[in-house]
């Protein structure tokens, strides 16, 4: 009987030390548990915010790219526009000369000015201003045609900017040379008229 309660008390002994250990381990196992449920939520999280923002970028990129192509096509019909002007004597003297091409002339700076606010740079909307100032005083006695040509061309190099071309090395005069063809001959003449 001695023997059966010294084992008794021995598995006892062993069940308490098993017991103690197990308690003492139980707040480690408890937290170690807890930490891979928590990094397992954060990660289902953080692919939740990572899949909306994937949305979102690639969203604002269809809007930005979809925005550049109407920038684009505002930009082209108002070179379009002007360079018919002023490629045409006979149409330049209509609207100096008859009050309804004038009307007309002046309705549609209205509209290209005001898709240029929405569309174009600062800098281009500023061009745009200082340009179309230039030309409201045409007939006055200090009015230069040559630098609303260079205003112009200056004002067409910012649109190529605005167009993606931040770094471009093309000025007003690469524009003038591709619109006049004496550009050359009449650069100097031009510039030191202006400045």
């Amino acid at each position: 009987m001695n023997i059966a309660i010294l084992v008794i008390q021995g598995l006892i002994l062993l069940s308490g030390g098993f017991l103690y250990f197990y308690v003492k381990k139980l707040p480690e196992y408890i937290f170690q548990k807890s930490v891979k449920k928590f990094e397992f939520q954060l990660n289902s999280k953080l692919e939740e915010i990572k899949a909306s923002l994937t949305k979102e970028i690639e969203l604002l990129k269809i809007s930005q790219a979809e925005l550049q192509i109407h920038k684009t096509k505002e930009f082209v019909n108002f070179v379009e526009y002007f360079n018919s002007i002023f490629t045409n004597p006979k149409e330049i003297a209509k609207i100096t000369s008859h009050e309804q091409a004038a009307r007309k002339f002046n309705q549609k700076m209205l509209d290209l000015g005001i898709k240029l606010f929405f569309f174009a740079s600062d800098e281009t909307v500023k061009k745009y201003v200082e340009w179309r100032k230039y030309g409201l005083q045409t007939g006055q006695e200090y009015y230069d045609n040559k630098k609303t040509l260079l205003l112009y061309a200056e004002l067409v190099t910012l649109m190529r900017r605005d167009l993606g071309y931040q770094e471009t090395g093309c000025t007003r005069d690469d524009f003038l040379n591709i619109m006049l063809t004496d550009w050359d001959k009449h650069q100097d003449q031009y510039q030191n008229s202006v400045e």
